[in-house]
């Protein structure tokens, strides 16, 4: 069972890694609405979750939609993290690109191992852990990504650097909250609310935006890739594997998707930036091995 577990570990990492790199080359075909883009994506995978959901958790009636950790952990987790977070993300990863800001947001991990350190719950370890994951910001910050689709560079953008970190600090947030609701319904149910929710909010601009006719394979792929299979892959491996085992698995998530973006959003980037993204990559395992 860890085998099948380990190797939807690989999947999940590889489709998040590759999300961010479909998104990469969407921006450069059309100025992205980012609500409206999370809009759409959240529709496609909301329909397959809600599929699901009924199928394995008895949604809606098998669940108590007015318990209130089920709607504070759904709207802040998963409505306010989604949308703010997820915006924030998409909006860095069309300014900075993928190998930017990948690395960048995922730095929720330091933040909630840092939390966790000034509850006791892990040891003075993670801080100078820390301090190297910072270092490695810095360095990603600075360090110079071409973009050999276009035959330009990507120029450090702090605008992009700025949201890729508040992306992080607001996925470190969903986490508690969504172990809110997981407390009272399943994985796919909470999934299915998240979706429901979200769409409803950024109805309006998903009808407003017409640009999604251009880009609407990478918007399917990358709802299939980021919401559905690598979601599914990874409560799987949860669900076979420790918990300290899945978060060490997914710490490499950031160093391949920097591989990814050379591979197909074509981005070719300096030594600067590859240093600061190994870095960022072993604080993140480190710090779970803590």
């Amino acid at each position: 069972m860890e085998i099948i577990g380990a190797i939807m570990l690989v999947v999940a990492a590889f489709t998040w890694a590759l999300t961010p790199a479909i998104i990469s080359i969407a921006a450069r075909k059309v100025y992205i609405n980012i609500f409206a883009f999370t809009g759409w994506r959240m529709l496609m995978a909301g329909i397959i979750s809600c599929i699901l959901s009924t199928i394995y958790e008895d949604f809606p009636l098998g669940v108590n939609i007015l318990d209130s950790n089920l709607i504070r952990g759904i709207f802040i987790g998963g409505v306010i993290g989604t949308i703010v977070g997820d915006g924030l993300f998409i909006y860095s990863v069309s300014r900075v690109g993928a190998s930017r800001a990948v690395p960048l947001s995922y730095l929720f991990i330091i933040w909630t191992a840092l939390y966790d350190y000034l509850k006791g719950y892990t040891t003075t370890l993670v801080v100078p852990i820390a301090v190297s994951a910072f270092t490695g910001v810095i360095l990603i910050s600075s360090g110079r990504t071409d973009d050999t689709r276009n035959n330009k560079s990507i120029v450090v953008d702090p605008p992009g650097i700025v949201a890729a970190i508040l992306a992080s600090i607001i996925w470190a947030v969903s986490i508690y909250e969504y172990q809110r609701a997981l407390a009272v319904a399943g994985e796919l149910t909470v999934a299915t609310l998240r979706a429901f929710f979200i769409v409803v909010c950024l109805s309006p601009s998903m009808i407003k935006w017409k640009k999604i006719k251009h880009i609407w394979k990478e918007t399917i792929a990358t709802s299939l890739l980021g919401y559905v299979v690598g979601a599914l892959a990874f409560l799987l491996a949860l669900r076979l594997m420790e918990p300290s085992s899945v978060s060490l698995g997914l710490a490499l998530t950031p160093l391949l998707s920097q591989l990814l973006a050379i591979k197909f959003a074509r981005e070719k980037y300096s030594k600067k930036l590859v240093l600061g993204g190994l870095m960022i990559t072993a604080s993140f395992v480190f710090v779970n091995l803590s």
